[in-house]
């Protein structure tokens, strides 16, 4: 899957301009800097993101089934910028992350405390030690009382259909022929 290959670091051929670009980027930051003709870690995050968006729906209609075991194969940086996407951490978070050595392995295991979904995925304290962040830390236990949150709203969650032709969701075609703007329609019944 090219969305989560490794950060593009442009050309650097000529070793003085790259010790320039390292100066640079411990100035600004691995999330921010972007590397001349290069990405930067939030370019490489829009990338994963997409991509998640992705593994989200191909889960969500059954593509991926709720036991399925997935294995990603990417870079140090990259599996950084998932792990930020996954459990929403804020980039001074991320800056303090640190690349794991190669041919680690990070693993996420689910949940099963958390029936009936089982929807959320601890991050292994052997995983946290590994790119430095404690397995026991604040922002793991509030990120799992979140995604509790939003796993059980989407479970509750109404379906809406969709009618091209009126434009409008078909479950708030009755009682809202006054608004004018579908998103409205949609708002006021919900």
């Amino acid at each position: 899957e090219p969305r989560i290959r490794e950060q593009d670091f442009g050309n650097f051929q000529d070793p003085q301009q790259m010790r320039e670009c390292k100066r640079m980027r411990a100035k600004f930051g691995r999330f921010f800097y972007r590397f001349p003709n290069g990405e930067s870690g939030a370019d490489v995050y829009d990338r994963v993101s997409t991509w998640l968006e992705t593994l989200y729906r191909e889960m969500e209609f059954g593509k991926i089934d709720r036991d399925t075991t997935l294995l990603l194969v990417t870079h140090g940086l990259t599996a950084r910028l998932f792990l930020m996407r996954w459990y929403h951490w804020n980039v001074e978070l991320f800056e303090e992350t640190r690349n794991p050595s190669n041919a680690s392995i990070l693993v996420m295991e689910r949940d099963e405390t958390q029936k009936p979904s089982g929807a959320y995925f601890r991050l292994t304290s052997e995983s946290c030690e590994m790119i430095g962040v404690p397995g026991n830390s604040k922002f793991q236990e509030e990120e799992r009382k979140r995604q509790l949150l939003i796993s059980r709203s989407m479970t509750n969650a109404k379906l809406v259909e969709w009618d091209p032709v009126k434009e409008i969701p078909s479950s708030t075609a009755s009682g809202t022929s006054g608004s004018s703007n579908a998103v409205d329609a949609a708002a006021e019944k919900a």
